[in-house]
């Protein structure tokens, strides 16, 4: 009987604060703006809807894209994308914006579908003379503010969608990436440190990312392999990146890589590019490499929060309780979906799950 009782209370908890949620997004979710040419300013307007019941204020600002909205399959935006940044273009007519929720207006989208707003967030992208060719993304970040309560949007938990962005600049859009030098420095026994340098051959600035690329020796078998980073280059520009080869065939002789330097419209074949290097039984120093522009980071949202993720662990652990499991196993249980919840919706490496997970383990057994 405690178990149904305890079980009762905490599904009515998270069912008040689940129907407790409000929901702030825009009409349209995405726009497709067509092309702008160097010079010419455009004026885009994103109209608010929301189920909030109490007036509140939105702070409008800048954000980074929701890639995954952009890059439809077959879409030629992917093709002839450029990874310059735009957020100096982007100026909106308001720092704030006042929401009534019962102040609601009928507008017409460029679809023609009509849809009742409660407000609207207004900017003007304005493209330089020197924009490169090419399409470009972007996000507008709502941060609501309650103007009935002190604080933030009142002790409510609000699920915000961002709205994205796209248009084209005029131009050839060439993308391509150069391997130009390639060395290999012994730092230890069984451990080299290898840079390379790269070039930007292409009209647009390009996220480069090698992802992991095979070490082959002089008989063409690979001895190991090297994550050479992800670094984004402007055109003419060089970017060098830097790995450590770890393993027990790094003996001395000459080695190359063979493999593919990944960016958004493709790959670039390495192996027909300066690609060896010859690495001599002396232990030495690392070598100094110049700082490097830090690759620009997509950002997503609009996956689950943290706060329902707890919210289910707990309504879990409570139905595997009342089912006269082991607590020991409903505590494991828990904690293992906890730790793997917290790596995929954080920028944790995914290999760290293994690492929490054994300290997690670690922890309960001892306890």
């Amino acid at each position: 009987m405690r178990k149904k009782i305890l079980l009762l209370i905490l599904v009515l908890f998270a069912v008040q604060n689940v129907a407790a949620l409000s929901s702030i997004g825009t009409a349209p979710g995405y726009r497709d703006l067509g092309t702008i040419d160097r010079g010419e300013s455009r004026q885009v307007t994103f109209y608010i809807v929301s189920d909030a019941t109490q007036t509140f204020e939105v702070q409008a600002n800048y954000r980074e894209p929701l890639f995954s909205r952009v890059f439809s399959d077959g879409s030629q935006i992917k093709s002839e994308y450029s990874r310059q940044p735009i957020q100096d273009w982007i100026g909106f007519d308001q720092s704030s914006y006042v929401v009534d929720p019962n102040d609601t207006t009928t507008r017409t989208l460029e679809s023609r579908a009509p849809v009742s707003s409660q407000g609207s967030v207004t900017f003007t992208i304005n493209v330089p003379q020197n924009a490169e060719p090419g399409y470009r993304a972007g996000g507008v970040g709502l941060s609501p503010t309650s103007l009935e309560s002190e604080g933030a949007f009142g002790s409510k938990n609000i699920v915000i969608a961002r709205p994205t962005f796209s248009f084209r600049v005029p131009g050839d859009v060439q993308r391509d990436i150069d391997l130009v030098d390639l060395r290999g420095v012994r730092i230890d026994d069984n451990a080299a440190q290898i840079v390379a340098e790269f070039r930007n051959t292409g009209t647009v600035t390009t996220l480069m990312d090698g992802g992991s690329i095979p070490i082959l020796n002089e008989a063409n078998q690979q001895v190991g392999s090297v994550n050479i980073g992800q670094e984004a280059i402007k055109p003419g520009e060089y970017a060098q990146t830097q790995a450590t080869w770890r393993g027990e065939d790094v003996d001395g002789g000459e080695y190359h890589l063979e493999g593919t330097v990944n960016y958004m419209t493709g790959n670039a074949y390495v192996g027909e590019q300066a690609a060896s290097f010859v690495l001599t039984d002396q232990i030495q120093d690392r070598i100094q490499v110049q700082d490097t522009e830090p690759a620009q980071q997509g950002s997503g949202s609009g996956g689950p929060s943290m706060f329902l993720v707890i919210i289910f662990l707990v309504l879990l652990g409570v139905v595997l309780y009342s089912f006269d499991i082991d607590p020991f196993w409903v505590v494991i249980t828990v904690c293992v979906l906890g730790v793997i919840s917290l790596v995929l919706m954080t920028g944790i490496p995914n290999w760290s799950i293994l690492i929490l997970l054994i300290a997690v383990g670690g922890m309960v057994y001892y306890v």
